[in-house]
């Protein structure tokens, strides 16, 4: 009995060795219903890792400005703190100007953590392409420099995750592959957040040069669609989350697919105003396809990677039971 109670032991001990982090990421920057969001964290695991979005860097009269910055609670499990870059900042940010830009971004992040838990890396959440990618690649050089005691990761698209010698691999210690947003706002008539066969495409290859973590959709969104005077062109706005059950009721909608609904009134729609022949169309990923992404994402990020929930926000309403990512 002493033996088989020993490779028992053993079994159990290198399979918890080997399973995956689980993460949460909380992309909004007000935390009006944390209580609960950390009931279902905790649910989840005994360790989930916490993510939160510190701040973002957009571009206004002509400079770079922190906007969105969050006021942080106390006392989360802080693995990762993240701060989103808008695409004109690293268009129209000289060179000579990118040491400035990194000296502010650190500054801010040092000021936010005072009196805080403090993350042990920064997430650099950027879509970099050809243009961008020189002062990017460089921003993300004097950051290190100036934050050598925490670890700097980047977002990676799956275009960016499929072609890594076509939109190299930014310099980072690694990065946050996001599973998702599989379409393009150019083919407004395709699946926008999820479609699984083209999730299958890109990750034909899966080994990146450099370590991942993975994220995967745990929400929906509408997307509004308007047709506008350019041929065969639409207008595009998403709203968080779906609102799916809401529009069903809502008498100035007429459901023309399963997921899809056409305006037929003028009218507000969470910050929107709806016109006639405006399109909704309601994106949500299936319970089966997330369990297939949750084992894709485990076996990608390996056994030193997080598995991360995007977001929390809306996985903890219910809508995405805890025990569909166990």
């Amino acid at each position: 009995m002493v033996p088989i109670l020993r490779f028992l032991i053993l079994s159990f001990f290198l399979y918890s060795c080997n399973e995956n982090k689980i993460g949460v990421i909380h992309w909004s920057t007000s935390f009006h219903h944390l209580p609960k969001e950390i009931r279902y964290s905790d649910s989840l695991s005994d360790h989930t890792a916490w993510m939160l979005r510190y701040f973002d860097v957009t571009w206004k009269n002509n400079q770079a400005i922190p906007t969105a910055v969050a006021s942080l609670p106390k006392n989360l499990p802080l693995q990762s703190a993240a701060v989103f870059i808008q695409r004109q900042v690293l268009e129209k940010t000289p060179k000579s100007q990118l040491p400035q830009l990194s000296n502010q971004i650190v500054s801010l992040i040092q000021q936010m953590e005072i009196g805080h838990q403090k993350s042990k890396e920064i997430l650099l959440d950027f879509d970099w392409g050809k243009g961008t990618k020189e002062n990017y690649f460089e921003l993300i050089q004097h950051m290190k420099a100036k934050l050598q005691n925490k670890k700097i990761s980047a977002t990676i698209r799956l275009s960016q995750f499929a072609n890594p010698r076509v939109y190299g691999v930014p310099p980072t210690d690694h990065g946050l592959l996001m599973m998702y947003q599989t379409g393009s706002l150019n083919q407004p008539e395709k699946p926008l957040l999820w479609e699984k066969g083209e999730v299958q495409r890109y990750l034909k290859q899966t080994n990146y040069p450099i370590p991942l973590d993975v994220a995967i959709p745990a929400f929906s969104w509408s997307i509004i669609q308007r047709k506008v005077a350019i041929k065969n062109r639409k207008n595009i706005s998403i709203v968080f989350p779906s609102y799916l059950q809401e529009i069903q009721a809502n008498k100035n909608f007429k459901q023309i697919k399963t997921n899809e609904f056409l305006c037929i009134q003028p009218h507000f729609f969470h910050g929107f105003f709806l016109l006639p022949n405006d399109r909704v169309r309601c994106e949500k990923v299936s319970e089966n396809d997330l369990k297939w992404a949750m084992k894709e994402a485990k076996s990608i990020a390996k056994t030193d990677g997080i598995v991360y929930l995007y977001l929390i926000e809306e996985a903890s309403n219910g809508h995405y039971p805890a025990d569909w990512f166990r």
